[in-house]
Order: C-alpha cells, then sequence, then structure tokens
C-alpha cells in the first residue's frame, strides 16, 4: 500500500507512443495532434456496455471464492482482490471484448472523454475516470486503517482522498466488520492506544451479515474482518494509512509498517458520529443507499427473469457490479451480456437507456 502522494500527470501508453496529460488538460481537451496510433479509436463509436479484464492481487491474507466465481480454475492463487474498473498508474484496466479490446481505460477517457464518461463527470473530474472498483476476498483480518480526505493543508496529508462503500456479499458466522469508532479518542492520546495495542477497544465493531452495506466516508477507521466476501466502491486513490497490524509480519518475516503519524491526522474524531448507511440492509430495490459527493450508489434487486428498462443518470456513466445471481444486460439490438456474481460492467454515459433481467441483485453506481 503506497502512502504517498500520486502525480496528477498520467502516462498513457498507445503502442509505441506516449501521452503525458496534466490535470489541466485533461480538463480541456487534446490540444495536440493525436498520434496515429489513437486514430482508429476516434472511429470507435461507444454503443454497447464495456467489460474489463480483471486485475488480481494475490496477498497472504486472500482467499479462493474470487477465483472460483470468476472461473479461473486454481483456487489455491490467494486472491485478496479483484480490482473491476481502475485507472491507478501501473494498474489500468483494458477491455476485454468488441473492437476494443485491448484498449485500456485511461485512453478511452481521453479518446471518448464525455461519451465515456459524461458531462457532469468531465466538469468536475475532467476526463480522468474518478472510481476505483473491487471485490475483496479476506480469508485472514485486513489492517487497521484509515485514508485521507482530499489534500487538506492543516493535515498536510500527501494523496487523494479516498471514501468507499462496502457491501457483504458473503461472510462467515463470526465475521466482523470495524467501521467508525466505539467511544472518545483524540489525536493526544490516539499513538498512546497505538503503541499499547488498546486501539482496537476504541473502534465500532459489527457483527457481518450477507446484503449489509457500509459508508467508510474518509476519515473513519475501519477494517474487513476475516471471512468477508465485499464488493467496494471508492474513489480512485491508493492512498492508507495503517494504524494497527494486529502484530502480524510480513512476508519478509519483518513488522508491517505503520502510519501512526498520517493517521493521527487524518482521523474524523467525531464522536459519537452517526455515519449512514452501517450495518444496512435492504429487502426490495433502493435508490441512493448512499449519495455522497464521491457517487452515488443504487441497489437493485431482481426477483425474476422479466426484462426492466433501466433508465441512465443524465451526464454520468452507470457501473453494475453483480453481487448475488446472474443479470443478462442488452443495449438496443446489440448482443445480450451475461453477467454472473462477482463480475462487473460500465455503461458509457452516452447509453441513456439499457434493459437488464436477473434474478439477480446488483449495486448500480453512477455521479
Amino acid at each position: 500500500m503506497d502512502v504517498s502522494k500520486k502525480n496528477d500527470v498520467n502516462p498513457l501508453s498507445c503502442g509505441q507512443n506516449i501521452i503525458i496529460l496534466s490535470t489541466r488538460q485533461t480538463q480541456t481537451s487534446l490540444t495536440r495532434p493525436v498520434p496515429s496510433a489513437i486514430e482508429p479509436l476516434l472511429m470507435t463509436t461507444l454503443n454497447d456496455i464495456l467489460t474489463f479484464n480483471p486485475i488480481y492481487k494475490t496477498v497472504l491474507w486472500g482467499g479462493s471464492r474470487i477465483a472460483s466465481l470468476k472461473g479461473e480454475g486454481d483456487t489455491s492463487l490467494n486472491i485478496g482482490e479483484s480490482w473491476e474498473i481502475s485507472v491507478i498508474p501501473g494498474h489500468e484496466s483494458t477491455v476485454n471484448h468488441g473492437p476494443l479490446s485491448g484498449i485500456a481505460l485511461p485512453q478511452l477517457c481521453i479518446t471518448h472523454g464525455e461519451e465515456l464518461l459524461g458531462s457532469r463527470v468531465i466538469e468536475r473530474f475532467g476526463r480522468r475516470f474518478p472510481l476505483l472498483l473491487k471485490f475483496i476476498d479476506a480469508r485472514d483480518v485486513l489492517s487497521l486503517q484509515v485514508h485521507p480526505e482530499g489534500f487538506n493543508p492543516a493535515h498536510t496529508s500527501p494523496g487523494k482522498g479516498k471514501s468507499e462503500l462496502w457491501y457483504v456479499i458473503d461472510c462467515n458466522d463470526d465475521s466482523i466488520i470495524y467501521s467508525g469508532l466505539a467511544a472518545h479518542l483524540d489525536p493526544e492520546t490516539f499513538a498512546t492506544h497505538v503503541k499499547e495495542g488498546s486501539i482496537l477497544d476504541l473502534v465500532a465493531c459489527h457483527t457481518s451479515r450477507p446484503g449489509q452495506f457500509y459508508y467508510i466516508p474518509s476519515g473513519t477507521i475501519h477494517a474487513i474482518g476475516a471471512g468477508n466476501l465485499i464488493a467496494e466502491v471508492q474513489e480512485s486513490s491508493d492512498t492508507t494509512y495503517r494504524i494497527y497490524d494486529f502484530d502480524r509480519r510480513g512476508a519478509d518475516g519483518r513488522p508491517r509498517e505503520l502510519h501512526t503519524d498520517l493517521a493521527r491526522r487524518v482521523i474524523n474524531y467525531r464522536f459519537p458520529n452517526n455515519i449512514t448507511p452501517t450495518a444496512a440492509t435492504f429487502d426490495h430495490s433502493t435508490t441512493a443507499v448512499v449519495d455522497s459527493p464521491q457517487f452515488v450508489t443504487d441497489y437493485l434487486q431482481l426477483d425474476d427473469n422479466t426484462s426492466h428498462i433501466m433508465s441512465a443518470t443524465p451526464g454520468s456513466f452507470t457501473i453494475l457490479m453483480i453481487v448475488e445471481g446472474s443479470a443478462t444486460i442488452s443495449v438496443n439490438d446489440k448482443p445480450h451480456h451475461h453477467l454472473t456474481k462477482c463480475h462487473t460492467a460500465l455503461i458509457p454515459a452516452c447509453i441513456s437507456e439499457f434493459s437488464i433481467s436477473g434474478p439477480a441483485k446488483a449495486l448500480v453506481i453512477h455521479l
């Protein structure tokens, strides 16, 4: 996990060509000749949904469920995370079907900015995809951690903001989620609690159940307990400050680094702080389960195989994450796309309407 500030300059590989765009440039348009390797992309219309090659993260705490659900065969890989849609440098998603197969998402954001992202997204983020979508399989408990908000001079915190949403797909009977404070904590005593190992006594602990939603705004102390299979929606950032790691050692046999001082500066110490949803469940389709400045997440429950027409949010792309069952999605007269549990699709902003049938449960994410 990287705690350094990410550079706003994004290198985007286009065959043998490299385009370097600053944040200011991506908020307007390309202002110089387009490399010949990109010209065919400009001629391709985004008239169908996009799916991407998953990026697997093999970690000590990873489990076997992602490999099984993705049909990978070898379930001994300890896959802890499947990055479904990402533009994190070095971990950029690539399209896995159709005429755009093999093309990286950052390239599409440049060549098809408003068509892909939507006018409202372009106004806020430029030609940069603003989210990171994951599935997480925790065979063991993850470290207790916190993410910073957007740059705040008072905190002098490097990195970009990172608020996130968790949906519990599956869990063990004794699985737990740590989220928020259970008692008063302040910056002056925080380091002492970390050093003495008593920090967990001050963190709220919730019993996991399938179907639960947890909103984790930046500044919230949190951890995923052992046995949880999670769908995660988050801002596009890989900045994490580790607070407590349960006295474990890394692959090199040494204790993993803690970021105590950085964490102390960005934690939200408000208590009580009623964050919603926390451990909330819904027995029917629900709009705006989370309605935050960073993203909006709806919960879709399709109880039969009847086709339902869905309208996209004007000016925004739409993401579908299947968290139970399987769904068939189609756009106009295009071939149907069949998505099973733990698979994800991106619907470009230029597609205003699509049909979906189940039976399935899905997260619908937009801005």
